[in-house]
């Protein structure tokens, strides 16, 4: 998370602004998870200099297709569609 965090801020002509997600800025999400509920939390909003707004999750080649992964990712894309 600290070199997404690098990363956004020296993309000055791709990023316009940044937040990391906190409890000063709350965002939950609930996903499905087996039988369950469970709530997943993005770590950053990343708008870009097109004014398109991002939910930034870092993860791991190797986690891309994880099954939990692929929950949150949906339930990022629900919860975009909602709002």
């Amino acid at each position: 998370e600290f070199r997404l965090a690098e990363i956004f801020d020296s993309a000055a002509d791709a990023v316009r602004a940044w937040a990391r997600i906190t409890n000063l800025l709350p965002l939950n999400i609930e996903y499905q998870s087996g039988a369950g509920v469970r709530t997943y939390v993005p770590d950053f909003v990343v708008i870009d200099n097109q004014e398109m707004y991002w939910l930034v999750e870092g993860k791991r080649d190797d986690e891309m297709t994880s099954e939990n992964v692929i929950a949150k990712r949906d339930a990022a894309v629900r919860w975009v569609g909602a709002v």
